[in-house]
């Protein structure tokens, strides 16, 4: 039980490092786009669309320890709901903060959880019939 809890923290805190890094350069991707007046659409595109590969590498690699390619389409799948639901919520929150940039520093932290959950419940996840975690 202990290892268990020692490996989910780790897990945890591997997410949150490897996450501020796949952040820094999502968000300046989509900065980017947004200063060179891109949609909103094209630039969260833009950006989820240039980290893919790289997110997967990292995240995959670093924080569970899989870097299996039967991974790949459920960690594609997650990566769409996620950008359908930030969008929905930076159009949302944009009308009420000022714009698009903000909106995204806002936003976030609350998509880094709803992606970590995401992560590790649906394309990492561990059988519960005797698997063990990675790492």
């Amino acid at each position: 039980m202990l290892r268990t809890l020692y490996n989910r923290s780790g897990r945890v805190g591997r997410f949150v490092a490897v996450g501020a890094l796949n952040t820094v350069f999502g968000l300046a991707t989509y900065t980017l786009f947004i200063r060179l007046g891109s949609p909103t659409w094209f630039a969260l595109v833009g950006g989820n669309v240039a980290g893919l590969v790289f997110n997967f590498l990292t995240t995959g690699g670093l924080v569970f320890a899989d870097l299996s390619p039967a991974r790949i389409p459920k960690f594609v799948a997650v990566y769409v709901g996620t950008y359908f639901l930030n969008l929905f919520l930076i159009h949302w929150l944009s009308a009420v903060v000022g714009g698009p940039i903000l909106s995204q520093v806002i936003l976030t932290p609350i998509m880094a959880v709803v992606a970590y959950l995401l992560m590790s419940r649906v394309v990492f996840a561990t059988p519960a019939n005797g698997g063990s975690e990675s790492r």
